[in-house]
């Protein structure tokens, strides 16, 4: 197996961290791909369905989050648009 790994380039990681991503998609699938530093690091495909399910988990997950803390998470847009006076 390991050989087999090599053979291919797979990766085998027990955690990721990514701080940015990019979606596409298709008539038939979705792509994600994962990014550090504005690289891209770990790509995936996916169905439809998984990913709609997957986005109502982590919005439940958020949604939880904050109502325990009384804290909103701001989106990436929102952090930047409530920096744009301060970039200039």
């Amino acid at each position: 197996m390991i050989l087999l790994k090599k053979l291919l380039g797979l990766t085998v990681f027990r955690f990721f961290y990514f701080n940015g991503f990019s979606v596409a998609q298709s008539n038939a699938d979705v792509s994600l791909s994962m990014m550090l530093d504005n690289v891209d690091k770990l790509s995936l495909k996916t169905s439809y369905t998984t990913i709609k399910t997957l986005a109502f988990a982590l919005m439940a997950t958020i949604e939880t989050f904050q109502k325990i803390t009384n804290q909103k998470i701001l989106t990436t847009e929102e952090v930047n648009e409530a920096m744009k006076d301060q970039q200039a």
